[in-house]
């Protein structure tokens, strides 16, 4: 199995970073009552659902949306791009793009980040979620006052694109094939977080090397793929996974939410390893979800440095779990960048070695020492309740 390696693919993130924390226009006036919009159960509250809105639009699951993406535009993921530089550059233009669209959309919902709320925001709240009439209801419910925006938000998304990319089938199956472009759009808004945040990693880790730390040379430049295995690769994925959950929690997503998603994101991508054509044909796709994207991979086939960087991605969501305080009326506790930093620097140079012929070892931790177990357990947690060591195989 493939190691998957970062890719400086998406330079630029930082200005959509900037539109979406500081480009926040008041929410419009609350709409009044459309015709024919509905009310249901969302989350374990109720929500109006805009007229003519997609139910299966609403909180879908990866493989439900993927598979309703293909039916959308009539392209088949079968016949996904295969990996290269043309490729890889290709991608580069569609993430760009639909950053920039999802970004775009963001700024029409309300803005979770602030505290207090902003008076339009409450108010758009309110009226979407009838019950919720305080700042303290909305906090309570935060999760779902969330991702009912993103699904209006990646909902919206989708229809550009379909009106984009109509009368260009050749264009459009190009574009829709690649495998983490459908992943970005199925997450929504919180994925230009998340970019940004392996941008961020591996600029940090970069400059930490060219530095002297990890037993690099001061001043002479690396490539960041020649760090595969070692202590700043433990470094690297930790802090990618951190920064991803801090970054999403500061621009207003629940401790709980960022969690999930950086799991959810962090694990598909360990699990396809960038060869998404075989992770769209594997096991009769649409399938294969985060949640199992581990069950077509028997603990003979699966590498140590796959199961070195799941252990890493982990400790890197759990520190930030363990260290954000999270309350009904937001934050309490926050942590800084130069914290994360600091902390998981040290954790690496402190990293355990493991041999690198097998996988076992570093699963086993997860169980009891069975690992089958342990590899279910590192697909599923979005972070640990005990702290465990970060990881490297190269020494």
């Amino acid at each position: 199995m493939k190691k998957f390696r970062f890719n400086h693919l998406w330079h630029g993130l930082l200005s959509l970073s900037i539109l979406v924390s500081s480009c926040h226009p008041d929410v419009e006036e609350t709409p009044s009552p459309v015709e024919g919009s509905q009310t249901m159960m969302y989350r374990g509250v109720e929500v109006v659902i805009p007229a003519n809105f997609p139910k299966e639009a609403l909180n879908p699951s990866f493989s439900n949306f993927a598979s309703r993406v293909q039916n959308v535009f009539g392209v088949n993921f079968s016949n996904a791009r295969a990996s290269g530089e043309e490729t890889e550059k290709q991608q580069k233009q569609d993430i760009s793009e639909l950053l920039r669209m999802l970004a775009e959309e963001k700024v029409k919902t309300p803005d979770l980040s602030k505290y207090p709320l902003e008076e339009t925001a409450l108010k758009r709240i309110s009226h979407d979620f009838p019950s919720l009439k305080t700042e303290q209801d909305v906090r309570k419910y935060q999760d779902a006052v969330f991702n009912f925006y993103n699904d209006l938000v990646r909902e919206a998304v989708l229809q550009k694109l379909v009106a984009k990319k109509k009368g260009a089938r050749g264009e459009l199956a190009l574009f829709l094939t690649g495998g983490p472009l459908v992943l970005a759009l199925w997450v929504g808004w919180p994925y230009v977080w998340i970019n940004q945040a392996r941008e961020d990693a591996d600029h940090r880790v970069l400059n930490d090397v060219v530095g002297g730390r990890f037993g690099g040379t001061p001043g002479i430049n690396w490539d960041v793929m020649n760090m595969n295995d070692y202590k700043n690769n433990a470094y690297r994925h930790s802090l990618w996974n951190a920064l991803g959950m801090k970054y999403m929690i500061d621009a207003g997503v629940s401790k709980n939410s960022s969690a999930d998603i950086m799991r959810d994101v962090a694990t598909s991508y360990e699990a396809a390893q960038s060869e998404w054509q075989l992770f769209w044909n594997t096991a009769s796709f649409p399938g294969n979800n985060p949640q199992q994207i581990f069950h077509w991979v028997n603990m003979s086939t699966i590498s140590t440095s796959g199961a070195m960087d799941l252990n890493n991605n982990l400790v890197g969501r759990t520190y930030v779990y363990k260290n954000i305080g999270w309350g009904v009326f937001g934050l309490f506790r926050n942590l800084s960048y130069t914290e994360i930093c600091d902390h998981l620097r040290t954790m690496a140079e402190n990293a355990q070695y493991y041999d690198p012929i097998s996988a076992s070892p570093i699963l086993q931790q997860y169980d009891f020492g069975n690992p089958t177990n342990g590899l279910e357990r590192l697909k599923w947690w979005p972070y640990d309740d005990d702290d465990r060591n970060l990881i490297y195989i190269k020494p």
